[in-house]
Formats: C-alpha cells, structure tokens, sequence
C-alpha cells in the first residue's frame, strides 16, 4: 500500500497531515480511522459534516460538527471551504464514503470517518449532547 502526505493547496500556515492510502477495493485513500479522525478535528485541521438524518443527529453528534442531510448536500457544496479538508461522517462510513468521493470529484480535499459513528463510539470517542447516542438508521 502506498502512502503520501496530503497538503491542502491555499491554506497559508497550515500543514494538514492526512494519510492517503490507495486500495483498489476499499477506498482507504478517502477513509480515515477514528484515531486519526479525532486528532484532526481536534486540531481544527478539518471541517467536520454530519450527513445523517434529523434523528440521528439529534441522539447523539460529533462535537463541532455540522449536519447537512446527505440529500441537501449538493445543494448545500458552495458553502463548504474548498481550502479547508472536509471530513464527513455517518452511522457506519457508507453515505459519508459517498459524499467524501463526490466532494473529491468536485476538487475538495474530502475524506469519510471509516467506520462512521459507530466506530468513533466504540472507540469511547465523546457525543453530544451528554448522553448522546448513536442512533439506528
């Protein structure tokens, strides 16, 4: 597997540190691994969108995050930072894969959190608001 850093172009100051990795199977490239994820996020290198539905972002969330329904994204793409990487999220990574691979045809710096919600919990990673939960989809 062949690995190269990522730089996000225009963004003065800034040195993003995402892995990319090629697989022809899996897109490993787009996908990040929740301890990865949170170190980002944490950092303000990424922006963070929630594609989820209204219930599942009301059980439980990233913090930070914005929520922008998968089916409103298009609509909603010229209000994301092109210069910013944007890291999208879902229950499982499948919807937040999609979105990461379309932004990245558009020219964005996109990546899904592998794995999804359900691994950033499992990893005892916070949600909000307290009590927050990973909802069924």
């Amino acid at each position: 597997m062949h690995e190269s850093r990522v730089r996000p172009a225009g963004v003065a100051g800034r040195r993003a540190s995402v892995t990319r990795m090629s697989n022809a199977f899996r897109a490993g490239d787009v996908d990040l691994d929740p301890d990865r994820a949170r170190a980002l996020i944490d950092s303000g290198e990424v922006q963070l969108v929630d594609v989820r539905e209204p219930g599942e972002w009301d059980a439980g969330r990233i913090a930070g995050a914005r929520h922008v329904e998968l089916e409103q994204l298009a609509a909603e793409a010229d209000s994301i930072d092109r210069e910013q990487p944007v890291l999208f999220y879902c229950r499982v990574g499948a919807r937040s894969g999609m979105a990461a691979n379309a932004f990245r045809r558009a020219g964005y710096d996109a990546y899904s959190l592998d794995g999804g919600l359900l691994a950033w919990d499992r990893h005892g990673f916070p949600l909000e608001p307290e009590g927050g939960r990973v909802a069924d989809h």
